[in-house]
């Protein structure tokens, strides 16, 4: 199956860096839609068929795991795989995100990295899956 990713991130150099780490792993990634900050990650989420999303945790209008929550308040999205990737190294908020079957990255990570959260999220009991 062909993934649709969505690229939830403020920093222009951050989201590049994202789609070139994306195109470089074994993953079989279709699509990459980016939206500059969390309200358009709300909406492209309404119109595309997005897989998985990958979003940074500090952003200017809300914070990355709000963005979330609201985007599962929807039941449609709710089964939606997300990476959470940040520069803010804090392990209690490393530890809930994980908690909850999100993924987690810290900012700068390797296209290794990326991909093994990823592989992770498919095999998670969390009732996210890749293979919608």
């Amino acid at each position: 199956m062909d993934l649709n990713v969505m690229i939830v991130e403020n920093d222009r150099d951050m989201k590049l860096l994202f789609k070139r780490a994306l195109k470089e792993t074994n993953l079989p990634v279709k699509e990459i839609y980016e939206a500059v900050n969390e309200n358009e990650g709300l909406e492209l989420i309404k119109y595309y068929n997005i897989d998985l999303i990958l979003i940074g945790i500090n952003m200017p209008m809300k914070e990355g795991l709000e963005t979330l929550g609201q985007m599962r308040q929807n039941p449609e999205f709710l089964g939606i795989p997300a990476v959470v990737i940040s520069s803010v190294d804090n392990e209690k908020l490393t530890n809930a995100i994980q908690k909850t079957g999100l993924g987690y990255l810290d900012k700068p990570f390797s296209q290794q990295a990326l991909e093994a959260q990823i592989q992770k999220l498919e095999t998670n009991s969390y009732g996210y899956s890749l293979q919608r």
